[in-house]
């Protein structure tokens, strides 16, 4: 067994709300909230919400689609559940939401899973550039079904009937010929 260290300290020295500052998550199906934008972004910190740094969390992830929509920029509403003014956003724009949710707390830990999921192609290249480009110093764990941005990951982690079986950069398992290299040239992806 293993454990898991966070600046060489044990998880379990760390209280939830210490973890809760220090880790961003988004999710593969994320939830849109009946909240205003800024409100939806910002989960967590409801008492102050910083416009300009939701605004640019939302650009910096491509997501102009969204603010273009925000009639009351952060103060718009989200869903018409409550406010007939309210904007109703596409299953890529929700994900882009919740990534920008996930990117405004400044954490030091992100965990993305299947993060372009419902993204077009093109906002994908704009989101996997903008992480692998980012001045941010955090570590970004993310779960991928689309090989084309594994190859952006520093390590690959191969888990196959819930065991890591291969370990490495894309190119080195590459040419392990494995589990990993079969599923790229299954897809005609090259690294």
């Amino acid at each position: 067994m293993g454990e898991v260290l966070i600046n060489d300290r044990p998880i379990e020295d760390y209280s939830k709300k210490e973890l809760f500052k220090r880790a961003g998550v988004s999710l593969q199906s994320p939830d849109l909230y009946s909240f205003t934008l800024g409100e939806n972004v910002n989960l967590g910190e409801l008492e102050e919400s910083k416009e300009t740094l939701i605004m640019e969390a939302l650009r910096n992830i491509g997501a102009d689609s969204v603010i273009k929509k925000t009639h009351k920029k952060g103060e718009t509403p989200m869903t018409k559940t409550f406010e007939k003014d309210g904007v109703e956003l596409s299953g890529g724009e929700i994900q882009k939401v919740a990534i920008a949710r996930a990117l405004y707390k400044g954490a030091d830990f992100l965990v993305l899973d299947e993060p372009s999921a419902a993204l077009d192609p093109e906002a994908e290249d704009h989101f996997f550039s903008f992480l692998y480009n980012s001045p941010r110093d955090e570590m970004v764990l993310f779960t991928t079904h689309r090989m084309k941005n594994v190859k952006l990951a520093d390590r690959v982690l191969v888990i196959e009937n819930g065991r890591i079986v291969e370990s490495g950069s894309a190119n080195a398992l590459i040419k392990q010929c494995g589990l990993f290299a079969k599923m790229c040239n299954g897809k005609g992806v090259t690294m």
